[in-house]
């Protein structure tokens, strides 16, 4: 959510539950752009306990279990649906939100399903959209901003995205024609990391013609400690996914 701070947005909210929300939908977006299913499966889990925390402080009106602390899950369910001074948005839909994000990070790992059929990306999917609804609705319920100020945010958290990196029948497409070409190229290798790509099917996939030049432009990144080539593959370093995650927004707007 690069731009947008919850901390602004949320003031009467307690600031360590917004920034652990902020946290871990960010690192949830981050996953998903490079397709690291199941540790985004973890993240949306660990998103799903600042949610209860959230509705443990709605419900009790003003106490929550610390980040860092053992949140005592039935306990907070079972309050929070039988509270009918919570609003029903949260008694019913966001409470539901929760659970699933919570059961599909601990009951359906891929180490249970892998033999049958790979459910890492589709349940990924799910997980971050509903997680995206979870943050417009406290957004909605929270929010002291102007009712226009609220919908820019909301519809910003709702708006449908595009990765900035396809896979056509075999070929690495990246279609984030805003960037310059060194931007592109670290965004394709990002998709891949931590595999290398080799340097012809790279610039290929950034459509840079001139192939002297192209790898002139990645030993400059090499000097930088931002990639690492090893004869005819690059490699994206840590420091390198790092700068990505900082400078580069990785999800497409239409």
């Amino acid at each position: 959510m690069k731009g947008t701070k919850l901390t602004d947005a949320l003031k009467d909210l307690p600031t360590q539950i917004v920034e652990a929300l902020e946290k871990e939908y960010g690192e949830m977006e981050s996953r998903f752009a490079r397709r690291d299913w199941a540790p985004a499966e973890l993240s949306g889990g660990r998103f799903a306990e600042g949610m209860l925390r959230y509705m443990e402080w709605k419900e009790s009106g003003g106490k929550y279990t610390p980040i860092g602390t053992q949140i005592n899950r039935q306990k907070v369910v079972n309050k929070v649906r039988n509270n009918g001074g919570v609003p029903e948005g949260i008694r019913y839909y966001m409470l539901g939100c929760a659970e699933i994000l919570m059961d599909i990070r601990n009951k359906r790992d891929v180490a249970h399903l892998g033999d049958i059929v790979d459910v890492d990306e589709m349940d990924s999917r799910l997980l971050l959209r509903m997680a995206k609804w979870a943050l417009a609705e406290i957004i909605r319920e929270e929010s002291g901003l102007s009712p226009i100020q609220v919908q820019t945010l909301i519809d910003r958290l709702s708006s449908r995205e595009f990765g900035l990196v396809e896979e056509i029948d075999g070929d690495l497409v990246v279609v984030a024609s805003h960037l310059k070409a060194s931007e592109r190229a670290l965004v394709a290798l990002y998709h891949s990391f931590p595999e290398p790509i080799e340097i012809s099917v790279l610039r290929a996939a950034v459509k840079y013609a001139h192939s002297t030049n192209f790898r002139r432009l990645l030993e400059d990144k090499a000097q930088n400690g931002i990639v690492y080539i090893k004869g005819d593959s690059v490699y994206l370093t840590q420091k390198g996914t790092a700068w990505v995650d900082k400078n580069i927004e990785l999800r497409l707007e239409l």
